[in-house]
């Protein structure tokens, strides 16, 4: 089966962008171009909130400046392991206190999943037609 080359404008487009940007013409498109219904504009909108929310995460985990491994040199205990996240806001800037701590970090990290899943788990390509081209399916679907 051939494939049509990543159009080279789309591919200038997105390769600077950063997640939020992503998701917003991810989700974008979906509309334009998804003959969606009522249940399937709300299943986006639920999938919409739930990356957002995981982008948020990601960026304030990534971003934060992690202090751990510490210990009191008197005594030689462990100082809890602490996140701090500069963000701007409104008015100037505004410090924020990660309450991550290493169990939690792990404990979303289940709630997220595992990442590794490729699209070509879940969808495959089939050929439609000569004019038409190309089209995807879940796998567990066949052609129409």
């Amino acid at each position: 089966m051939k494939f049509r080359p990543p159009d080279p404008l789309l591919e200038i487009l997105f390769a600077q962008m950063t997640a939020d940007p992503i998701r917003a013409a991810f989700f974008a498109i979906s509309s334009q171009v998804g003959d969606l219904n009522d249940d399937d504009r709300s299943v986006r909108k639920s999938l919409q909130t739930m990356v957002q929310h995981y982008i948020r995460l990601r960026n304030d985990i990534a971003h934060a400046d992690w202090s751990a491994g510490w210990e009191v040199a008197d005594t030689g205990e462990l100082i809890p392991p602490t996140a701090r996240r500069v963000k701007v806001a409104k008015d100037g800037i505004e410090h924020t206190s990660l309450p991550y701590t290493p169990e939690q970090l792990e404990r979303r990290q289940r709630q997220v999943g595992d990442l590794s899943t490729r699209p070509s788990d879940l969808l495959s390509v089939y050929q439609t037609s000569e004019k038409v081209g190309t089209a995807v399916r879940a796998l567990s679907t066949s052609p129409e």
